[in-house]
């Protein structure tokens, strides 16, 4: 039903449901929405909800988000050479629903780059550490290194090469 027609017939049902609702029976307000166009189960739910006091009227709808090139820019922006947010997280940002986001994200034709996971070590890379921490451990003595991932170095900053 076009939106103009459904205005109209929520309309009618509630003023006449005002009008009547105390001098007629159900039986004959339900008769008198379906004259107006309503189908049956439609005007016994307005029947329904305009007796327990609710309104009828239609809410408004969300609108729909296109693909415009400040939205496209955007979404190249949240997605370009960063590990892919997810599809929620860019429709929270534009303010529409998650597959949307996606179907933006296609029509946009962007690469997305998704987690990996980091294989973890086997029985025989974890004896290896250890023996190796321990073998820096005796190397280092008292001094105080800070370990990142691939560089030794102690606290004024110069690097640290152990010995064997």
């Amino acid at each position: 039903m076009e939106a103009k027609k459904q205005r109209a017939l929520v309309f009618a049902c509630a003023a006449y449901f005002e009008a009547n609702n105390e001098s007629s029976k159900k039986s004959d307000l339900v008769k008198k929405f379906i004259e107006f166009g309503a189908g049956r189960s439609t005007a016994y739910r307005y029947y329904n909800i305009l007796s327990s006091g609710g309104d009828i009227s239609p809410k408004e709808r969300p609108k729909r988000v296109n693909l415009t090139n400040r939205v496209k820019k955007r979404i190249t922006n949240m997605c370009e050479n960063r590990i892919f947010p997810g599809y929620r997280k860019i429709g929270r940002k534009l303010k529409c629903h998650h597959r949307t986001a996606k179907r933006l994200v296609q029509e946009a034709k962007l690469h997305v780059q998704h987690r990996k996971k980091v294989p973890k070590s086997n029985e025989n890379q974890q004896k290896t550490q250890q023996k190796r921490m321990n073998r820096l451990r005796r190397a280092i003595g008292k001094a105080w290194v800070v370990m990142d991932d691939e560089t030794y170095f102690d606290l004024e900053g110069h690097p640290f090469f152990g010995g064997n």
